[in-house]
């Protein structure tokens, strides 16, 4: 995924990156980083202000418990999945695809946060 967020906004394909350098260089933060640059390449490629502005809202909501979400146990390579399903949709130019990934990521991002929300005790 390193590279994905700026294929997608230069329109090229990226170089070939094996799971298991990724793995054994995780890093967090990089991760953290990397995957808002992944998802801030598709809300502009998809240029619609009404979905821009009610992500950024949502993004506001979550932002305090975005790390909690993004590092559940498994949830990272759930999502290096999810994410290398949406790229290759868009790379291909396959709209019906990518929709299909697409909701399945948000789909499951609503599933662990409202996992997240049960957990909290007030």
């Amino acid at each position: 995924m390193w590279n994905r967020a700026r294929a997608l906004r230069s329109g090229r394909k990226p170089r070939a990156t094996s799971h298991s350098t990724q793995a054994s260089a995780f890093d967090p933060d990089a991760w953290y980083q990397t995957n808002g640059e992944f998802h801030a390449a598709i809300h502009g490629a998809a240029h619609n202000k009404m979905l821009a502005e009610q992500i950024e809202h949502l993004n506001k909501r979550l932002s305090p418990y975005r790390r909690f979400i993004t590092f559940r146990p498994g949830r990272t390579d759930t999502a290096m999945r999810e994410h290398e399903a949406v790229f290759e949709a868009l790379l291909a130019r396959d709209g019906l695809t990518a929709s299909m990934a697409l909701r399945d990521h948000v789909r499951v991002l609503a599933e662990d946060s409202l996992a997240l929300s049960r957990s909290l005790r007030f």
